[in-house]
């Protein structure tokens, strides 16, 4: 198990103690990180699924499913940004047990994972409609980025799931 420095511990303090005496601020922090969470990987999984869809069809169907991706980028980065600051919150409400958690930074591991694959797949779809040819090739990328994507949302939600319950 990993220690956390005593000055992290320390500076964290007062949030530690308001949110362990509180039941306000641990119902709207949770609900802000689950909530986010929702948002940002329910867009992105429905869009994933569409993905994996649109792949066997023409130009005509893949054209305007980048059209409609554009749409859902912003909510899931918004979703993403909020869970973020919302875990920054339930970190600092008990970093003794997160630091030294396994399961913590595995879950941390898995969401940078996630943002370099949601990276790899906004790059693609700026390939594709950069040069507009729908390379079979770069359409293949994007069927791989929405497989790895639905797998690192269920993931991460199954790496939450454990954290709460340790």
């Amino acid at each position: 198990m990993f220690l956390p420095p005593e000055s992290l511990v320390h500076a964290l303090k007062p949030w530690a103690e308001y949110y362990g005496n509180s039941h306000v601020a641990p119902t709207i922090v949770t609900f802000l990180h689950v909530g986010a969470l929702v948002l940002a990987g329910g867009f992105a999984v429905s869009t994933d699924r569409d993905t994996l869809r649109v792949v066997r069809h023409g130009e005509d169907a893949r054209t305007q499913h980048l059209e409609d991706m554009d749409g859902i980028h912003p909510w899931v980065v918004g979703g993403l940004v909020v869970a973020v600051l919302s875990g920054l919150l339930l970190f600092g409400a008990d970093v003794r047990t997160f630091y030294g958690s396994w399961v913590f930074w595995t879950k941390m591991v898995l969401i940078v994972l996630l943002l370099a694959n949601g990276s790899l797949t906004v790059h693609t779809e700026r390939a594709i409609r950069g040069d507009g040819a729908h390379t079979i090739s770069r359409w293949r990328t994007l069927h791989t980025t929405a497989i790895v994507s639905v797998v690192l949302w269920f993931t991460i939600a199954l790496a939450g799931m454990v954290l709460v319950n340790l």
